[in-house]
C-alpha cells in the first residue's frame, strides 16, 4: 500500500481499524460484563426486564434467567416518597439522575442499588438507523433499542451513611443535652485552655461577662474585662497551671459588696486539649448572713455588758444631777464666776446621761412591733423629726418624691425611723451651713428585691479607713462623738434583715445607704 505525499504512516494506520471476528467481540463483551462491579440490564419501554448481566447472581442471588421477563417494579422498588421520581427517571432515560432503589435478594435480604437509566443510546439503535461504522458487533449487548439500566450496589455505603448520620445525631443530641445541663446550672462555668483562652462557657458565664457568645469564645480571659471577679479568675488559672491540682479561693469586691467562691480544676485527657474548668459561685448572700450572725453574736454579748453598765451608772448620774439642782436653788446668790463651773458640771452630766441613754438603746432595744409599712412614709416621719436640728444648723433637708409604685417593707414604725434620724442628724453635723442633705428612696439595681435608702451630705466625705469600721461601736467619725449612732443604726438594720453601707458620693461628700428587703405590692 502506497502512502500519499507527506502523509504520516501512523495516522494512516489509524484510519483503517482492524476487523474483529464477531464471536471474539461477543466473548469480550461477555467477559467485561461478567467482571464489572456494576449490574447492567435492559428493559423494554414497558418496563419488562429483557436482559441482565451475570453479576445478578452475586448482587441479587438470582441467575440472569431467573430475572428475565420480570417487570421493573418486581426488580427495583423506589424508596418511600420517591416512586414518582423513579418513574420519571425511567421515562426520561437521560442518565442524569442516580436513583437509590431497593431490591430484594433471593435470600430475603434487602439491598440498595444506585441506578441510572438510558433510553435507546446511540449504540443501541436498530442497525438500519445507524451507519455501519457506528455499530461494531463487539459493542452491542443484548437488548438493542431498549432502556439500559446500570446499577451499583451501595448497600454498605447506605448502611455506613445511616450509621454515621445516627452517630452524628446522637453526638448532637448529647452535646445539646450537656449544653442544656450546663446552662441549667446557676453558677458560671468556663472551660479555658492552658494559655488562658476561653473555649466553652454556660449561660450564667455569658451573663457574667455580659457579652455575646461570639465576642468571648477564643479570647483571652484577661481581655474580657476588669469587672470582678474576672481578674481573680485569671489569677486562679495562673495558679492552677503552676500547681496542676484543684484550687478554691474566695474573693470579695468592695465596690459592689459581693463575694465569690472561685473553684478551678485541672483538665487533661486524650479526648480534649489540656486546660482548666473554672466555676464561679456567688456567695454574697451566704457571706452577708455569716457576717450578720457574727455581728449579732458580738452585738448581743456587748449589748448585755453595755446595758448592765448603763443601768449601774444611770442612777448615780441622776443623783449628781439632783444635787446640782439642789445646790443651785439653795445658793442662788453664788457668784457668776463660780456659777460657770456649775454650768460646766451640768453640761458634762447631760452628756453622760445622753451616753447612758444611747448605751441602753444599743444594749436593750426592747420589744419590736413589726408590720407592713410604706417606706417613704417612714422616711417623711424621720425627716420631720430631724428638722429642728437642721434649722438650727441652717441645713436644707431634701426628700425625694414618693415613687410611682409604693415600696413596702416589714418594719418597726419606731425603730426604723430612729435609725434614719441618726443618719440624717449625722449628715447635718458634717454638712457646711446652707448646704443640703438629700434623702432618696429607690430600688437596688443589683438586687431588685431590696429597697434602697440613700442619705447624702456635701461635707468632707469618708476616709478610706472609716468605711471598714462603719457601724463599729464606740468608733466616732467626728470629734467629740460618742460612737454609738451608726452602731445603733447597724443594729436596727440587723433587726430588720437589712444592712448599712457607706461610700464616697459622686461630686464630693458622703453617701450612706440602707438596704431593706421589699415586700410584695
Amino acid at each position: 500500500m502506497s502512502l500519499a505525499k507527506n502523509e504520516h504512516p501512523r495516522r494512516a494506520r489509524s484510519q483503517t481499524p482492524p476487523s474483529r471476528p464477531a464471536d471474539s467481540s461477543a466473548s469480550m463483551v461477555a467477559e467485561l460484563l461478567a467482571h464489572t462491579t456494576d449490574l447492567v440490564a435492559t428493559f423494554s419501554p414497558a418496563g419488562v426486564l429483557s436482559w441482565i448481566s451475570p453479576r445478578s447472581l452475586e448482587v441479587l442471588g438470582y441467575p440472569p434467567e431467573g430475572l428475565v421477563g420480570r417487570e421493573l417494579a418486581e426488580v427495583l422498588t423506589a424508596l418511600p416518597g420517591e416512586e414518582a421520581a423513579l418513574a420519571t427517571s425511567f421515562a426520561a432515560g437521560d442518565g442524569k439522575r442516580a436513583m437509590v432503589c431497593r431490591a430484594l435478594r433471593a435470600d430475603g435480604y434487602e439491598v440498595r442499588l444506585e441506578t441510572r437509566f438510558w433510553a435507546r443510546p446511540a449504540w443501541a439503535r436498530p442497525a438500519e438507523e445507524r451507519p455501519a461504522e457506528e455499530r461494531p458487533a463487539w459493542a452491542r449487548p443484548p437488548g438493542d433499542g431498549q432502556v439500559l439500566a446500570v446499577a451499583r450496589d451501595v448497600t454498605d455505603e447506605q448502611v455506613a451513611r445511616l450509621e454515621r448520620q445516627e452517630l452524628e445525631r446522637r453526638n448532637r443530641r448529647a452535646a445539646e443535652e450537656w449544653q442544656r445541663t450546663c446552662d441549667a446550672i446557676a453558677s458560671p462555668i468556663m472551660l479555658v485552655t492552658a494559655e488562658g483562652y476561653l473555649r466553652r462557657m454556660n449561660r450564667a458565664a455569658r451573663e457574667l461577662l455580659d457579652r455575646p457568645w461570639a465576642d468571648c469564645i477564643g479570647q483571652r480571659l484577661s481581655s474580657l474585662g476588669e469587672q470582678a471577679p474576672l481578674p481573680a479568675l485569671d489569677e486562679l488559672r495562673t495558679r492552677l497551671a503552676a500547681s496542676a491540682r484543684a484550687l478554691t479561693v474566695t474573693v470579695r469586691d468592695p465596690q459592689s459588696d459581693r463575694t465569690w467562691e472561685l473553684e478551678g480544676a485541672f483538665l487533661d485527657s486524650a479526648q480534649v486539649d489540656r486546660g482548666f474548668v473554672l466555676q464561679v459561685r456567688d456567695r454574697t448572700a451566704t457571706a452577708r448572713l455569716e457576717e450578720a450572725l457574727r455581728r449579732a453574736e458580738t452585738t448581743a454579748a456587748l449589748a448585755a455588758v453595755v446595758d448592765g453598765v448603763a443601768h449601774e451608772v444611770r442612777n448615780p448620774l441622776f443623783g449628781m444631777s439632783a444635787v446640782l439642782d439642789a445646790f443651785d436653788s439653795r445658793y442662788p446668790e453664788i457668784e457668776a464666776g463660780q456659777r460657770r463651773y456649775l454650768g460646766l458640771l451640768r453640761g458634762e452630766l447631760e452628756r453622760m446621761v445622753e451616753l447612758m441613754r444611747a448605751l441602753q438603746d444599743y444594749g436593750r432595744p426592747g420589744p419590736f412591733d413589726f408590720g407592713r409599712h410604706d417606706l417613704h412614709g417612714l422616711l417623711a416621719r424621720a425627716v420631720d423629726q430631724s428638722r429642728p436640728l437642721a434649722e438650727r444648723e441652717a441645713i436644707r433637708l431634701v426628700l425625694s418624691p414618693p415613687p410611682e409604685r409604693p415600696v413596702y417593707v416589714s418594719a418597726d414604725p419606731d425603730r426604723l425611723p430612729r435609725a434614719i434620724v441618726y443618719l440624717i442628724e449625722n449628715a447635718i453635723q458634717f454638712s457646711p451651713p446652707g448646704g443640703p442633705v438629700e434623702i432618696v428612696l429607690g430600688v437596688d439595681d443589683g438586687e431588685p428585691t431590696l429597697a434602697l435608702v440613700g442619705i447624702r451630705d456635701h461635707g468632707p466625705g469618708f476616709v478610706e479607713a472609716d468605711l471598714g469600721r462603719l457601724g463599729e461601736p464606740f468608733y466616732s467619725l467626728r470629734p467629740g462623738g460618742i460612737g454609738l449612732g451608726l452602731a445603733i443604726v447597724s443594729r436596727i438594720m440587723l433587726e430588720h434583715g437589712g444592712r448599712l453601707t457607706g461610700a464616697e458620693a459622686a461630686g464630693g461628700g458622703a453617701r450612706v445607704e440602707l438596704r431593706l428587703p421589699r415586700l410584695a405590692e
